[in-house]
């Protein structure tokens, strides 16, 4: 996992001189279409997999990083002028239950206020909509448990830059989930006196 693009390629070489010439780097942050593209000039012996890829037609799994950028890599936009809604054909539930109205409940502008141990202060409709009971569980637990990691440390760290991830949100009542788009920031909205956080939450773009 990349944070940063700066000397990315410096770390790559160092691989394949020291007999590694083998790396991944996942999309679970901003930086890591740069990443790919520096390592991509700097290192060209340098044999890579993007792995966790989150793009427009919801490509998962490894492709060569050459494949990736002659093909262009197409990162999901947050929404389009017309503020059209988005396929949600990419929920996933496990269970029997009749209650799919939130399946057709498209996530394109929700917005998530937290508190800093990411309990829920408010939200947009859909997002209740869709995580039901769970809404009282800290959003941390209902996302992967490496992205919920990387946004407690930027709140540890006083959230001075934004983060922008890609990963799955969870209802755990029936286990359905859906791939989203989440970006962490600052806000100057507070509760009883403490700082709230703003979490904007998009669906992947099919």
């Amino acid at each position: 996992m990349v944070y940063t693009a700066k000397g990315v390629h410096y770390l790559a070489k160092a691989l394949v001189d020291g007999g590694l010439p083998a790396a991944e780097v996942t999309f679970r942050t901003a930086a890591a279409e740069d990443a790919i593209r520096a390592i991509v000039k700097e290192v060209p012996d340098m044999l890579g997999g993007a792995g966790a890829v989150a793009v427009a037609h919801l490509l998962y799994g490894v492709r060569f990083f050459g494949d990736l950028l002659n093909a262009g890599l197409d990162i999901p936009k947050v929404g389009n002028e017309e503020g059209g809604l988005m396929k949600i054909d990419r929920y996933h539930n496990s269970s029997d239950t009749d209650d799919k109205s939130r399946i057709n409940t498209p996530m394109y502008n929700c917005v998530l206020y937290v508190r800093g141990d990411f309990t829920v202060s408010s939200a947009t409709e859909d997002y209740y909509e869709f995580v039901g009971e769970n809404s009282v569980l800290p959003f941390t637990e209902l996302i992967d448990s490496e992205d919920a990691d990387i946004l407690k440390d930027s709140i540890s760290n006083g959230c001075r830059e934004e983060v922008e991830l890609y990963t799955r949100l969870v209802n755990h009542l029936d286990e359905g989930w859906r791939n989203v788009y989440i970006k962490l920031e600052s806000s100057d909205r507070t509760e009883e006196g403490k700082k709230l956080y703003k979490i904007n939450l998009i669906d992947i773009i099919d």
